[in-house]
């Protein structure tokens, strides 16, 4: 086109000033809004080169994150690292104990049926599970079960032993009755005689052994030992053997007692673990005494002693109730008693006795004594302290 056919209102880009005209920088657009303090104000500043503003990150670091945010780090710092392989699975929270009890039946508190019509019933066990079926079972299980129920209940008698009888007898075994359980029905012995408490409850010394029992298997373990102090050692030697012929086979055993509206539930899984918390050794230690005595060499070969108290004399505790003390000697206080002569003869004894710490176990083993020392008891005569 030339200039004579360009129209008159076309801008002419050859025309002075077209070239600075068109080398002039577009104008600027305005920042679109922002608001302060959010990631769009960063990526803001980096697009324009800004320089940051330090305010803005010690907002962000002290500003509470939003649901879904980004989370702090945890203490000591460092991301979490993800699981591996080897790391230990998480704790688990064991579950709470089983409550060992239910509410009697109808049947059971039956004013007809043995547990309430006969005074001088003191306990119903049932067998149920394992080789018990409905009209058969184990003849050295269910005898076993039936003389160590009750040789725990005459141990444990004892503790509640009457005034003006001489003995306890032994607990009297009822007809044994089938029914896809065996059910065990004892009463009182003949020596026995039932009293009635200001609550009409009755009390004898094998149903009160019955009850004591049935505390000691519905007790949560934390509280077994605790439990169990109480009945002395002999009662809870019998009851482990109970527990150990229970835990022997998978069955369940309900436990009733007169006077009760609940039935104790125990299982074989519950009574391996009842026994073994009982079995636990308990916290040993040691304690040296000096007591007089009569000094007997009781073998050489094994290093043995015994020593002969004083009868009637006051005793230290570690020797409470104990008339004769045994125990081992070492060859160097051996031969140094033989050259003194003080075998055989009445001397002051130091002894070393280690026990098992009161209230740690409730089957404490016997107490071993180690003779450390002697010395004459009356220097110069050889007359015994025990002579007239």
């Amino acid at each position: 086109m030339t200039d004579d056919e360009r129209p008159e209102d076309e801008p002419d880009d050859d025309a002075p000033g077209k070239e600075l005209e068109r080398r002039e920088p577009p104008p600027e657009r305005p920042e679109p809004p922002r608001p302060p303090g959010t990631l769009g104000e960063e990526l803001h500043r980096e697009r324009f080169h800004e320089p940051p503003d330090p305010s803005y990150y010690m907002g962000r670091m002290m500003a509470a994150q939003p649901p879904g945010g980004l989370t702090p780090p945890e203490r000591g710092g460092g991301e979490k690292k993800p699981p591996r392989d080897d790391d230990p699975p998480p704790a688990v929270a064991a579950p709470p104990p089983r409550k060992r009890f239910r509410a009697a039946t109808d049947e059971e508190l039956d004013p007809q049926s043995f547990m309430v019509a006969d005074d001088r019933s003191a306990l119903r066990a049932v067998l149920r599970g394992g080789n018990i079926s409905r009209d058969r079972g184990d003849a050295d299980f269910i005898g076993g079960a039936i003389r160590r129920l009750a040789r725990a209940l005459r141990e444990a008698a004892r503790n509640y032993h009457q005034a003006g009888a001489d003995f306890i007898g032994i607990p009297q075994l009822r007809p044994v009755q089938f029914g896809r359980s065996v059910i065990i029905e004892l009463e009182i012995s003949p020596e026995e005689h039932v009293d009635r408490g200001l609550d009409e409850s009755r009390h004898a010394p094998t149903i009160d052994a019955a009850r004591a029992l049935a505390g000691l298997l519905s007790a949560e373990p934390d509280r077994l030992v605790e439990r169990a102090l109480p009945l002395g050692p002999a009662a809870v030697a019998e009851y482990k053997r109970f527990l150990d012929l229970l835990g022997s086979d998978e069955v369940t055993l309900e436990w009733q007692v007169p006077d009760a509206t609940e039935v104790v539930v125990v299982s074989s899984a519950e009574a391996r673990q009842d026994f073994a918390i009982l079995d636990r050794e308990g916290e040993r230690a040691t304690g040296t005494v000096r007591v007089p005595g009569t000094l007997t060499l009781l073998g050489s070969r094994r290093h043995r002693f015994e020593l002969l108290l004083i009868p009637g004399q006051e005793r230290p505790p570690l020797l409470k109730n104990k008339s004769i003390v045994e125990g081992t000697y070492t060859d160097e206080l051996g031969g140094r008693l033989k050259a003194e002569g003080l075998w055989d003869s009445d001397v002051v004894a130091t002894v070393e006795v280690e026990y098992d710490v009161p209230g740690t176990t409730p089957t404490p083993q016997q107490s071993t004594y180690v003779l450390l020392d002697a010395e004459p008891l009356i220097p110069f005569e050889q007359s015994s302290i025990f002579d007239d």
